[in-house]
This record gives C-alpha cells, structure tokens and sequence, in this order.
C-alpha cells in the first residue's frame, strides 16, 4: 500500500513540476516576445533607419505609430523627431503641439526642460 501511494505522491510532484515549469516557461516567452516586439520592431527604430538612408516620406507616421503605442519606451524620441520634421514642414502648429507634450512630460530630461523657460517667454 505505501508503495503505491507513495508512486502516486512521486507521480503528483512530477505532474506539478512539469505544469509550473510549462507555466514559467510560457510567462519568460511572453516576456521574451514583449521584448523583441518593443526594442526590435520598434517604429521609431524604424525611422532611424529610414533617416540613415536617406528616406524622409514616413517618418511622421512612424513616429505616431510609435507615439499612439501603449507599451513604447521611446515615447520621448519619436515626439522630439515628429516635432523636427513637422518644422521642417513648416507645420508649426503640430511641432508646438508636440513639443508642449515632450515638455509636459517627468521623464524629460531636466536639461531639456530648462528650456521651458524660453519657450514659456516667447508667447
């Protein structure tokens, strides 16, 4: 009887190894797709890309895609570089607009704030 129930016990912790190891398994995955989605296929890497050779015609619209993502770590990046291109354009309006945003923004770096001030002045 003991032996029998103790291969069901062994049996059981093997079972419930395998399924949180799966579990594990799929969480690191997730994360690991997460990632590579945000860093690899970024679209503001991306328009980087798109600068380096010498291809203007959608770098305002990868930096919107990238803007209007909810996970994007380069939210920061794409407004200053939508911004400039908009000036470029000659599109004024949509460069304040979008450097209103990156200066509203914590995560700005406080040198780039600074210049808040003159900015604020120029109205």
């Amino acid at each position: 009887m003991c032996a029998l129930s103790c291969g069901q016990i062994s049996l059981q912790k093997f079972t419930s190894y395998r399924i949180n190891y799966l579990i594990n398994f799929l969480a690191v995955t997730r994360y690991i797709v997460r990632f590579l989605l945000l860093f690899c296929h970024s679209p503001y890497k991306k328009a980087l890309r798109q600068i380096k050779i010498k291809e203007y015609g959608d770098i305002i619209r990868l930096c919107t895609d990238e803007i209007n993502m909810t996970l994007t770590t380069h939210l920061a990046e794409a407004l200053l570089l939508r911004a400039t291109f908009y000036l470029l354009r000659g599109e004024m309006n949509r460069a304040m607009d979008d450097f209103e945003q990156l200066l509203s923004m914590d995560s700005v770096d406080k040198h780039a704030s600074s210049f808040r001030t003159v900015y604020d002045s120029a109205d």
